[in-house]
């Protein structure tokens, strides 16, 4: 009894008595945006049925594969994608949640039109919102070195990206993630929620927008811009330029032909 009594305190004892460097503690794992979130769960087999179905079907909406208010047939779909028809309905309850798709009672789902008014709207949001979340993000930034050192990342690989052989999908991803870093450093939940849920709906659209070289560069331009006023700790010049970013961006996608909308 005493043996055993005498190994439990010095098992205890050399799990209290080992100390953490003070940069091990707590250390948050930066979060990912959804595409990321399930590429990489993909990659290592630990994604589910269902978020596979809904990355798939969100990228074939994103890149223009369906048609806005195009009918996604059941049956034929999930055979495509080798999911069953109970795990196609819960992906499509989910993409419905994200703006997506639509669903109709006797008629399934389809995938979300967009009218121009919509679009307008909620751009005018956006660049309320996210004009708040680069002058949240500015300070917070400036007092976290590892923040500061994804944000310098993601700007080099925008950089790199813009004009790669894949560069419409590669720079759409870089140019989320920048978005979303920003979001994180704000560290308002609501904010992120609120930001999401406009912003999901209108990927299928900046993906078409960013297929163009021109409107990679003038991206490109405003995100230095925003990110120069962030590293010089001036909250209210990055909050303009981010307004003038999303400002522009609705400017350009409302410019695209009428196919793109509902």
């Amino acid at each position: 009894m005493k043996r055993i009594m005498g190994m439990g305190k010095k098992v205890g004892g050399t799990a209290a008595g080992k100390k953490q460097a003070p940069d091990e503690r707590r250390r948050p794992a930066a979060r990912k945006t959804k595409v990321q979130k399930t590429t990489e769960a993909n990659e290592h087999g630990t994604v589910s049925v269902v978020d596979m179905a809904v990355d798939r079907i969100r990228q074939k909406i994103m890149r223009g594969h369906y048609a806005p208010g195009q009918r996604l047939i059941e049956p034929d779909l999930a055979e495509q994608i080798n999911v069953s028809r109970t795990a196609l309905r819960e992906a499509f309850r989910r993409l419905a949640a994200e703006g997506l798709l639509e669903l109709a009672l006797y008629k399934g789902a389809s995938v979300r039109r967009l009218k121009k008014e919509d679009v307008q709207e909620s751009f005018m949001i956006r660049e309320l919102l996210e004009g708040l979340v680069a002058r949240l993000a500015t300070p917070a930034i400036n007092r976290n070195a590892k923040m500061k050192k994804a944000l310098l990342e993601c700007r080099d690989v925008m950089r790199k990206t813009i004009k790669s052989a894949d560069a419409g999908d590669a720079y759409t991803l870089s140019n989320a993630r920048f978005h979303q870093l920003l979001v994180e450093a704000a560290a308002s939940p609501q904010l992120e929620r609120m930001v999401g849920q406009l912003q999901m709906p209108l990927y299928r659209i900046i993906y078409a927008r960013l297929l163009a070289e021109q409107a990679r560069a003038r991206s490109l331009a405003d995100h230095e811009r925003i990110i120069d006023a962030i590293l010089a700790n001036d909250p209210a010049r990055a909050e303009r330029e981010m307004r003038a970013h999303v400002h522009a961006s609705a400017q350009s996608l409302l410019d695209l032909p009428d196919d793109y909308f509902g």
